[in-house]
């Protein structure tokens, strides 16, 4: 039976969702190794990954399909995997109750048939969309293509859990190159500090250009609205985190308005470090996911191992994509 169109359409790579990382190295050493040992071990499941409660939280929100009278997501998962080796990822997915997901396994052809089919995937579809991927050429790939995506980062020695239902899953974004576009990041790095609160001040009426997560964040802000509307409580919770403060923070007030995005926390840090936020969101529990397109603001969360992190690459035939290859990533 044909599955409705969701409102949003996400892909998850396999290693987002399980504790692969094991399995990788061994794969990277020894392809032949990495086959015998997933054959060997195919009905002992997979740990959680990263981004698990992420696929919980959506499939909790698919219950609500009838009160809402639309699908709110489409969910699938990639893989690399043949046909022997991905007998342990299904049982994993079969183990960890995912009932809701499209599993797509493409162990041959490279990065070129890869990439096509991911363009396909995605860009045949009249609904927003997002990659989410340990692979730093995936991700990259993805965004060159005009995708929402972001590599997931895993530390070392990384442990994270499924979604309990009376959770919530906290999703934290950067504004500025993420939840919209480049070009208030790129007049800071280009013309420094006192010019850009010049200029996001005298532009603060005019909303800022979309970005790589634009459309998701509008189609996710909806979904809450939906079940608000209809007395739910969802189970996502979306924040935001941004080195924005002074004469900037009303520009992206406004672009929050023009685009219809609804956060349950937002935090101008003012050119503050992001991590004593985050120290003490993580204290209260409250971070499963947070995206910037600056790794740095990452590394306090990977020092847990607990908060997923995701990397969002600039396009690279963007501008701040050729400005960064040409003046690295420091501001004037």
């Amino acid at each position: 039976m044909p599955t409705p169109e969701g409102r949003l359409r996400i892909l998850f790579s396999v290693r987002t969702l399980f504790n692969l990382e094991d399995a990788h190295q061994l794969f990277l050493r020894d392809p032949a190794q990495y086959q015998e040992f997933m054959r060997d071990t195919e009905n002992e499941l997979l740990e959680a990954g990263p981004l698990l409660r992420m696929y919980q939280m959506c499939e909790r929100i698919n219950e609500y399909s009838d009160v809402l009278g639309y699908r709110p997501f489409n969910i699938g998962v990639s893989s690399k995997d043949d046909l022997i080796t991905q007998r342990k990822i299904l049982n994993s997915i079969g183990g960890h109750d995912i009932q809701d997901a499209a599993f797509h396994c493409q162990p041959h052809g490279g990065a070129g048939l890869r990439r096509e089919w991911i363009r396909r995937y995605f860009n045949n579809q009249a609904q927003p969309s997002v990659f989410f991927t340990c692979n730093e050429e995936d991700a990259q790939m993805a965004v060159d293509d005009g995708l929402a995506s972001a590599q997931i980062i895993i530390p070392e020695n990384a442990s994270y859990t499924p979604l309990p239902k009376n959770e919530n899953f906290n999703w934290w974004f950067d504004l500025d190159a993420v939840a919209w576009g480049t070009s208030g990041e790129l007049s800071y790095k280009k013309n420094g500090l006192e010019a850009f609160f010049k200029t996001e001040w005298r532009d603060r009426n005019k909303p800022i250009e979309p970005g790589p997560f634009t459309n998701a964040l509008t189609a996710l802000s909806q979904i809450n609205a939906d079940l608000a509307a209809a007395n739910v409580e969802s189970p996502l919770k979306l924040n935001f985190c941004t080195a924005r403060g002074g004469k900037s923070m009303m520009r992206a007030s406004n672009t929050m308005q023009h685009y219809a995005m609804r956060f349950e926390q937002g935090h101008y840090m003012a050119g503050d470090s992001k991590s004593e936020l985050f120290n003490i969101v993580r204290a209260d529990g409250g971070a499963d996911l947070f995206i910037d397109d600056q790794r740095a603001h990452m590394e306090p969360l990977l020092v847990d191992g607990h908060t997923a992190c995701g990397h969002v690459p600039y396009a690279a035939d963007s501008a701040m994509g050729k400005f960064i290859k040409k003046n690295g990533a420091a501001p004037k």
